[in-house]
């Protein structure tokens, strides 16, 4: 059992590190910037104060960020992009302000559960003749595009209270940075690949689409400093 254990880890460990050097050496390079984080959830059922403020059942952290997305190759570009991202996105939280420093906390986003499934939608996405742009974007090289995306994470920052200007209102939540440094990664895992082949091949006209070499969608952002706006 613990040899087993041993192995699974070994395979998660090889897995991000494959997946760390496809997105070092890719020719996108993202970068972001933290423009907001707000404290949020659901409040307790019965309605309740503590305080004088609501009490919530449950708090996340909405982030919001600017990602530049730069084409560094020499070819147009097609990637996905992170506002409309119907995959998984991970956050991962550093001391260091390195690729390669120790993970010193993991977050997936965290989302209020989905009405319905995107991927057929997305699938059909394919079938447009002049690409699936609602999903993806279209880099030229040497040019970099923007995306203002917004995050909800459960952990990597505390809500630190505040009293209001007037001392008869509720006190202000606001959102404090646990780590200096974060990095995200956006995945899709894709079922069956003959979709994205032959979009590859439908799209090779006017540029690049960007995936992994099986198929699949992978994005890693460059470090982002953790540091909320003045």
């Amino acid at each position: 059992m613990l040899i087993i254990k041993k192995a699974a880890l070994f395979l998660i460990v090889a897995l991000s590190f494959a997946a760390s050097s496809f997105a070092q050496n890719s020719p996108l390079m993202i970068t972001g910037t933290v423009t907001g984080v707000k404290p949020t959830g659901p409040y307790v059922e019965p309605f309740t104060r503590k305080d004088g403020r609501p009490v919530r059942k449950d708090t996340y952290f909405e982030i919001s960020l600017r990602l530049q997305y730069f084409n560094r190759g020499d070819v147009p570009l097609i990637v996905l992009r992170p506002d409309n991202f119907i995959g998984t996105r991970k956050i991962f939280f550093l001391d260091i302000p390195s690729l390669d420093s120790p993970v010193e906390a993991t977050s997936d986003e965290w989302i209020l559960p989905e009405v319905s499934d995107k991927m057929p939608r997305f699938l059909r996405a394919f079938d447009n003749p002049f690409g699936p742009m609602g999903y993806f974007r279209k880099i030229e090289p040497g040019q970099s595009v923007e995306f203002m995306v917004v995050i909800r994470a459960k952990t990597g920052f505390k809500v630190e209270l505040r009293e209001d200007i007037s001392p008869k209102k509720p006190k202000l939540e606001f959102a404090i940075p646990e780590y200096a440094y974060f990095k995200m990664q956006f995945s899709l895992k894709m079922k069956d690949p003959l979709p994205v082949a032959e979009a590859k091949s439908r799209l090779s006209k006017i540029g690049t689409l960007l995936t992994t070499a099986d198929g699949d969608f992978f994005f890693e952002t460059d470090v982002i400093i953790n540091k909320l706006p003045d």
